[in-house]
């Protein structure tokens, strides 16, 4: 455990693990991650030591997750009268715990997600109720979503819209390497790339691309979404392409340059999905197509450094992709995103935005000074 320094406060971060564990080995070269890496450099700009405590990760399984609850629980129980960053997940019923038993932990709540008061299962009204009480109970609350900071001030006046941002020094701009792409099992050339994991628009999408005679590339961590991928490109008789799962960081940069547009069908509107993606190919220097929604507004202008469409039905993806194609468009809007990553998409400017927060906060102990962002 770090000592904190004098005068100051230690922050603990309370974060799940990766539901897709990474075993690469330790000397292997990978990207960085928003939350640690944001949250280390806000509180190193706050003079803050750091320690990770990382409560695991369930699903559906009600018995591990009372366990990790109670695990995050105990955890919280020695802190005294130090702070902690607690991320949705369980670690958010155990803040919620230890506030109300001991009152004596400070904490700021991340969450992607808004409390629903509409219809909704029984388990899941039990968890939107949860996490309203943590936000209404928390210091103040972060949240990477534009339009959910504005739902959120309802449980509490302290939200913070702090932008989602990719390893922009880890994903950059480059010409691809072909030789390995090849050695790799991916000979393809100036390919479409549909990136995501869950709540994708396969058919749709799959189907506004199919007949362009482009190869099509379908990347994503999740196997469920790569069977569906898969039955998609048989019933479309889809055979220039290949479906590729969990490859390795090293590949999918390189995937990622040799594109020649990049579309994130993105379905789901409770929570900003896509957002890994969609900053990842704006890192790369990629033209991006995504349907509007939670992971767009605030993030991108429309046409500039992104491809958003109001509607995602096949005309529309079908047009924007031959655009990029045809015209010169595609390589100016990749260029202005990474433009875009470079002034405020990444980690720097996120940080030094949090540490201003969490000093407006009164939770870094004695006053920091103004925090500039970009600093």
């Amino acid at each position: 455990m770090n000592e904190a320094p004098v005068g100051g406060r230690m922050l603990h971060l309370f974060n799940q693990t990766d539901p897709y564990p990474d075993n690469l080995p330790s000397n292997v070269s990978r990207p960085r991650y928003f939350s640690d890496s944001v949250y280390y450099h806000a509180a190193s700009l706050l003079g803050l030591a750091v320690e990770s405590h990382r409560v695991g990760y369930s699903t559906r399984n009600v018995i591990r997750t009372l366990g990790l609850s109670l695990n995050a629980l105990r955890r919280m129980a020695g802190v005294d009268d130090r702070f902690a960053v607690v991320w949705q997940g369980y670690g958010v019923y155990a803040a919620l715990a230890n506030s109300i038993v001991s009152g004596k932990m400070p904490f700021i709540l991340n969450t992607y997600k808004v409390p629903n008061t509409g219809s909704q299962t029984f388990k899941t009204r039990i968890n939107d109720r949860l996490l309203g009480s943590a936000a209404t109970a928390a210091a103040g609350v972060v949240v990477i979503s534009k339009s959910q900071c504005c739902a959120l001030m309802q449980y509490n006046p302290h939200v913070l819209w702090l932008p989602f941002a990719a390893d922009s020094n880890w994903w950059t701009p480059a010409l691809p390497d072909h030789a390995f792409l090849t050695a790799q099992g991916v000979a393809y050339r100036d390919y479409v790339l549909v990136m995501g994991d869950v709540y994708r628009d396969e058919e749709t999408t799959l189907r506004a691309v199919s007949d362009l005679k482009r190869p099509i590339l379908r990347v994503t961590r999740s196997p469920q979404t790569a069977a569906a991928a898969r039955e998609a490109f048989r019933a479309l008789g889809i055979t220039c392409g290949d479906i590729l799962v969990n490859v390795s960081f090293e590949l999918l940069r390189e995937i990622y340059r040799g594109a020649r547009v990049v579309l994130v069908p993105a379905r789901n509107n409770v929570y900003p999905a896509g957002m890994t993606s969609m900053t990842e190919a704006m890192s790369c220097g990629r033209p991006v197509v995504l349907p509007a929604g939670l992971t767009t507004e605030g993030y991108v202008k429309v046409g500039h450094d992104a491809f958003v469409l109001d509607t995602w039905e096949e005309s529309a993806i079908r047009d924007q992709v031959t655009s990029a194609y045809d015209s010169e468009i595609g390589e100016v809007v990749g260029r202005n995103a990474r433009n875009t990553v470079e002034e405020r998409l990444n980690f720097r400017t996120s940080g030094a935005k949090l540490a201003g927060f969490i000093a407006e906060l009164g939770l870094a102990g004695e006053s920091m000074g103004k925090i500039e962002v970009g600093a």
